[in-house]
């Protein structure tokens, strides 16, 4: 079965908790593309009860250029299935917090190739949160 139907196809916040947290643990350091994008679409508006947590992890695991990468690919949904903005600014966010510097200036270049995304960072929304310059 594709990995991507697997992961989605779970019910994650009831039944099929520790079975998601196993595959979201199983994943290898560096996954495909396919991979990267199916742990992206994991993220909704559904209260997670902090299993996301697990996803975060192993995207912080991930090289800056497959996490770029997929973030790019995946920003639209990341916009469209957080109504809020809630993941968007979650997501990006951590890395500012943790003074990621790297991985920040990754986002900010990557922005450049992606409307959706530099409007985002350029956001009240978000720049009211995190005041970083673009």
């Amino acid at each position: 079965m594709n990995f991507k139907y697997k992961i989605l196809g779970l019910d994650r916040y009831d039944n099929d908790v520790d079975q998601f947290i196993n595959i979201v643990n199983s994943i290898p350091d560096d996954p495909s593309d396919d991979i990267v994008d199916a742990l992206f679409l994991t993220f909704s508006n559904e209260d997670d009860f902090g299993v996301q947590e697990k996803v975060l992890n192993k995207l912080d695991q991930l090289s800056n250029n497959k996490f770029i990468s997929g973030l790019l690919r995946n920003f639209h949904h990341l916009l469209e299935k957080s109504s809020e903005q809630e993941w968007p600014l979650l997501i990006i966010g951590r890395y500012i917090n943790a003074d990621d510097q790297t991985r920040i200036k990754e986002i900010i270049k990557a922005s450049t190739e992606n409307l959706e995304l530099s409007n985002f960072l350029r956001s009240d929304y978000f720049q009211d949160e995190y005041p970083i310059e673009i």
